[in-house]
């Protein structure tokens, strides 16, 4: 388990510390809990950006299936 240490705006903190203890109570390690599901969660959604903008590229480049095994639709559907 890793320790960081981080200076944050007061009001923010003030927040945060209001909504952890709501979800997770006043029990022993609530804030760092909450700390943990915070920053998991901030790393998910930018990997989830970075995936969707991957993919909106590869959908503008379009996709270049092959070549035609057939020439008409009959000979594919007999």
């Amino acid at each position: 388990m890793g320790t960081v240490t981080i200076n944050i705006d007061d009001h923010v903190e003030d927040q945060f510390r209001q909504a952890a203890l709501e979800v997770y109570g006043a029990r022993k390690g609530y804030l760092g809990q909450a700390t943990t599901d915070a920053l998991k969660n901030w790393v998910e959604q930018r990997k989830q950006k970075k995936i969707a903008t991957r993919e909106l590229k590869r959908l503008d480049e379009g996709y270049h299936f092959g070549k035609k095994l057939y020439a008409t639709r009959e000979e594919l559907h007999g």
